[in-house]
C-alpha cells in the first residue's frame, strides 16, 4: 500500500509540473505574440475608390547594424525578411491621419514597405502621393521613449526628404 502511495504522488506531482509548464509556455507565447506589423503601404494608398495620383520613391537601406536589425516590424531571423519604413505628416493618407484605423497606438514609424526593385537588392520603392511635400525612410523600428529599452538606439532614419518628383517629359530647366 505504502508504494501504492508514493508511486500516486510521484504521478500527480510530474502532472502539475506538466501542467504547469504547459501553462507557462502558453503564457509566455501569449505575451511574446507576434509584433505588430505596420500596415503595408500597397494595402493603404489607393485602396479605397479615390484614387490619387502618385510617384515612385526608391531607397537604398543601408545593410548596416544600425539599420538592419532584431527590432524591425518584420524581420522573422532571415536575411531577406526586412523591410523600410516611409513616413510623412501632410498629404494624402498622412500616416499620422491613419495609424487608428490600423489598431496601432502611433502613426511612427509609418508604412511598412517590402516590395524592392529587384529580388536580392537592399533597393525599396514606394509610391507615394503627389501632394505629399516630404518623405522620411527610416528601418521600420519604433524605437518608443523609454530610453532603457534594447530598441531605443536602434532606429534610424534619413532626414526629411523634399518629394519634388521630376516627370521624364518635363525640361529640367523650367520651374
Amino acid at each position: 500500500m505504502k508504494l501504492f502511495k508514493k508511486s500516486l504522488s510521484l504521478i500527480l506531482t510530474v502532472c502539475i509540473l506538466a501542467s504547469m509548464a504547459v501553462l507557462a509556455t502558453v503564457s509566455a507565447s501569449a505575451n511574446a505574440g507576434d509584433p505588430i506589423r505596420r500596415p503595408l503601404i500597397t494595402d493603404v494608398v489607393n485602396k479605397d475608390a479615390d484614387q490619387v495620383e502618385t510617384n515612385t520613391y526608391y531607397f537604398y537601406m543601408p545593410t548596416t547594424n544600425q539599420w538592419r536589425n532584431e527590432f524591425n516590424d518584420y524581420y522573422d531571423g532571415t536575411e531577406d525578411s526586412h523591410a523600410a519604413g516611409i513616413y510623412w505628416w501632410d498629404g494624402s493618407y498622412g500616416c499620422n491621419d491613419n495609424y487608428a484605423d490600423f489598431g496601432l497606438e502611433q502613426g511612427w514609424p509609418g508604412y511598412a514597405v517590402t516590395e524592392k526593385e529587384a529580388a536580392d537588392s537592399n533597393i525599396f520603392k514606394a509610391q507615394v502621393p503627389t501632394d505629399v511635400p516630404k518623405i522620411i525612410w527610416n528601418n521600420l523600428v519604433d524605437n518608443g521613449i523609454d530610453n532603457t529599452q534594447p530598441q531605443y538606439t536602434k532606429a534610424a532614419q534619413t532626414m526629411d526628404i523634399p518629394a519634388e518628383f521630376y516627370d521624364p517629359g518635363e525640361d529640367a530647366h523650367v520651374r
